[in-house]
């Protein structure tokens, strides 16, 4: 096996909680408003 392939197995498996979260397309949508909107004040906060 190689090494790639231990540290796959080896990864912890997320929790039902953040399953839930990451397919949850209404916190997906939030999560990147909020990002892009960080983004945009820090490109023009440079501008």
């Amino acid at each position: 096996m190689s090494t790639i392939d231990e540290r796959i197995q080896a990864a912890p498996l997320p929790s039902e909680r953040e399953r839930r979260r990451r397919n949850n397309p209404i916190i997906q949508f939030v999560r990147f408003v909020a990002l892009s909107w960080g983004i945009f004040r820090l490109a023009h906060k440079h501008d």
